[in-house]
């Protein structure tokens, strides 16, 4: 069997933030895992955004999308992420 796959990502930018980490399967302090099945981990990417606000302080982040990277991918496996990001500094 073919599957094609629209591969969507996205460009993450976060404003007012102090720090932006990408994690992948981390220990201490564990983070970045994804559990298919019980008694079964995976590394996975995780996003970690910090932030220091004061009140009145403006911060967040947009997500939207990168056309410019959007993909078609044909495979006969599963996939097991099904986006990917950047992040705009």
């Amino acid at each position: 069997m073919n599957v094609i796959l629209k591969i969507l990502n996205v460009l993450i930018e976060p404003f007012g933030a102090e720090d932006v980490e990408i994690i992948h399967g981390s220990l201490s302090p564990i983070q970045g895992w994804y559990f298919p099945d019980f008694g079964r981990a995976e590394k996975r990417s995780t996003i970690r955004i910090t932030y220091r606000a004061e009140s009145g302080c403006v911060f967040g982040y947009k997500i939207k999308r990168d056309y410019e990277t959007d993909e078609i991918n044909e495979t006969d496996e599963k996939f097991p992420d099904v986006g990917r990001a950047k992040i705009s500094r």
